[in-house]
């Protein structure tokens, strides 16, 4: 799978999971849990250059669900013969003990939010898993802002796979045998459905108002580490290894200026 977004608003969001509690006990103890935020697992921001383009991109396998082996394998599916991508054996090895177990399975919290008023997304072969009641929550105001193609909404038929996590098996689900009732694909694609799980115009406000305190009180927090990429020009294509505390962490990123 592969997602773009908004980095300004995707670096906002990923050290909220790191620092939400920092920044004394106060904190902890404070409304700062981040209740709106928490509803979604991708938010996007504004626009880049304040001109309308694709705010969030997603391909293949699924959002709000994990239907694969961990780590994955590229023959889990139909008998052997497909699955993917191919980590085993590719990436390190989970440590043994001392981390929570990686889910697996359906989960569905594959909320969405798009906070700007011209933000598209375009998810391209993707079962998303969420809240009936939240779903994909779009700025914009029509579906001309929906660029996606063959994906699905709470798919009872389990595109684009049945993973069973007990046998760590399962079959591959195409396009045409998933639920025709749950295209996420905007109307006037010829598909029987359009538009499910997507709500449009929705009004971010209360959002962006919680993401900016968060910010503001990460800014406050002391630092408990830097992570330097300053060295590297231009766009930084480099591994990088940074040892975080047990507990909350709050990193500095310093990329010297380049891009990161």
């Amino acid at each position: 799978m592969s997602i773009r977004t908004n980095v300004k608003f995707l670096l906002v969001v990923l050290m909220l999971c790191a620092a939400v509690q920092t920044h004394a006990a106060a904190l902890e103890s404070s409304d700062l849990i981040l209740p709106l935020s928490k509803q979604y697992l991708i938010v996007a921001g504004d626009q880049i250059n304040g001109s309308r383009n694709t705010t969030v991109a997603a391909n293949n396998f699924e959002l709000g669900a994990n239907k694969a082996p961990v780590p994955s394998t590229d023959n889990f599916l139909d008998g052997g013969s497909s699955g993917g991508p191919s980590l085993a054996g590719n990436v390190p090895n989970l440590p043994s003990s001392g981390i929570r177990p990686i889910f697996q399975g359906i989960g569905g919290h594959g909320n969405i939010a798009i906070i700007g008023n011209e933000g598209e997304f375009e998810l391209q072969d993707v079962g998303v898993y969420a809240d009936p009641g939240i779903g994909i929550r779009v700025g914009a105001p029509n579906d001309s802002y929906n660029k996606s193609s063959n994906s699905f909404f709470n798919d009872p038929n389990h595109f684009p796979n049945t993973f069973n996590p007990i046998t760590q098996t399962g079959t591959d689900v195409n396009p045409g045998d998933a639920d025709q009732s749950t295209y996420i694909d905007p109307s006037g694609s010829g598909k029987p459905s359009s538009n499910v799980g997507v709500t449009y115009n929705y009004d971010h406000t209360d959002l962006v108002n919680e993401l900016v305190a968060a910010r503001e009180a990460i800014s406050q927090a002391d630092s408990t580490g830097t992570l330097n990429v300053s060295g590297n020009s231009g766009k930084i294509s480099s591994d990088f290894t940074f040892n975080a505390a047990s507990g909350i962490n709050v990193i500095d990123i310093n990329t010297g200026g380049n891009d990161f």
